[in-house]
């Protein structure tokens, strides 16, 4: 940062004010690193369980250096205020409180928050923040961090951390024998829930163990429950097609195709054309393909009409939009990380699907152009 004697100064030996301003920013910048964990700290202690008094700027102000500490180039403060946050956990507060500092590391927190967050995943309070915070640490991290976490907890899961664990284990992809050996069972579960959240979590994790559990999912006697076990089918066989297991994605989807052809549902036929046809145009083989989707970060948003991919790796890559007949709209190629943004606007309304292929197996995501 520049000295005050480098800045320009009027025949009055005063700063001009637009100077002046930017000196009065730069020191409470420097003023609010150096106390920032004071700060959170000091807030977090002034934070009560409800019933216990009026707390809103307590609440207010840690939520304000929470949003300050994510701001890009703010690592020093943001691993203050993860601290802070910790600190504040650690102690033996009301669930409601520890409730509210979780939620707060879901956008702060990286992977120094891993460990005491998953000491919460079978906490009947908090096991629902702890998890969805997890997730948010795996989008900016990856995912390999925090399936351990979620593997250990879910075998001996029960009540109310039993469907967010199958929920989350569901989102990371986490393919591990102990996982599907959780899940399976579930997913013929006399609780419609439990049941439908273990068939999703199986279909979107695409391991070819699940396939039995996932096709019986379409012989339920309620037509409705029927014909969402039909998407999810579809949604199994775009997973396995991503590890490289084209045949057999194909089999699942055409047998989807077949069943709703015959139980006449034009729209589920209309579905399974277009997976067929993103299977279709993936590559024919990839290596390493089979054992395990492609690990660590893949992160895709939409904002506005503007699209943004990134997924670190290493070697030659392929990024591609593609329209629901597997036609490729555009595409990039590169090496190494896939950072990729693009404005979509010049696309026709409708929905597309951007695939993003590397060695050991391919990723993608829809996403509605309006």
């Amino acid at each position: 940062m520049a000295r005050v004697s480098s800045l320009p100064v009027t025949r009055a030996g005063r700063l001009p004010w637009p100077a002046a301003i930017l000196l009065l920013a730069a020191v409470s910048a420097l003023s609010a690193v150096s106390a920032g964990a004071q700060t959170a700290a000091d807030a977090i202690a002034q934070i009560k369980k409800p019933g216990g008094g009026n707390d809103a700027a307590a609440r207010l102000e840690v939520r304000r250096l929470t949003n300050y500490s994510f701001r890009p180039g703010s690592e020093s403060e943001r691993q203050a205020q993860e601290t802070a946050l910790l600190a504040g956990l650690a102690k033996p507060v009301d669930w409601e409180i520890k409730a509210f500092l979780i939620e707060e590391l879901r956008f702060c927190g990286k992977s120094a928050s891993v460990d005491p967050l998953a000491a919460y995943l079978t906490d009947a309070n908090l096991c629902e923040p702890a998890a969805q915070s997890l997730l948010g640490i795996a989008s900016t991290e990856g995912p390999d961090k925090i399936i351990p976490a979620v593997r250990a907890a879910l075998p001996s899961s029960q009540d109310k951390c039993r469907p967010t664990l199958m929920r989350a284990a569901g989102s990371l992809r986490d393919g591990s024998e102990s996982t599907l050996a959780s899940l399976t069972p579930s997913a013929t579960s006399t609780d419609r829930n439990i049941r439908a959240i273990a068939l999703r979590s199986l279909a979107n994790i695409g391991s070819p163990l699940g396939k039995t559990a996932i096709a019986q999912a379409m012989n339920a006697s309620d037509r409705l429950e029927s014909m969402q076990a039909m998407a999810l089918n579809l949604l199994f066989a775009e997973r396995l097609a991503e590890r490289g297991l084209k045949a057999e994605a194909t089999e699942v989807a055409n047998a989807v195709r077949s069943a709703a052809v015959t139980a006449v549902r034009p729209n589920v036929v209309l579905h399974a054309d277009s997976t067929l046809a993103f299977i279709k145009s993936l590559p024919t083989a990839v290596p390493g393909g089979g054992t395990a989707p492609p690990s660590g970060r893949f992160v895709f948003s939409r904002v506005g009409g503007r699209l943004r991919l990134d997924w670190p790796g290493a070697g030659p890559w392929r990024v591609r939009i593609a329209d629901m007949g597997g036609r490729t709209r555009r595409e990039w190629r590169g090496d190494g990380s896939a950072a990729i943004g693009w404005d979509a606007k010049a696309l026709p309304s409708g929905i597309y699907r951007i695939v993003a292929e590397r060695a050991g197996g391919a990723r993608s995501a829809a996403f509605v152009n309006p």
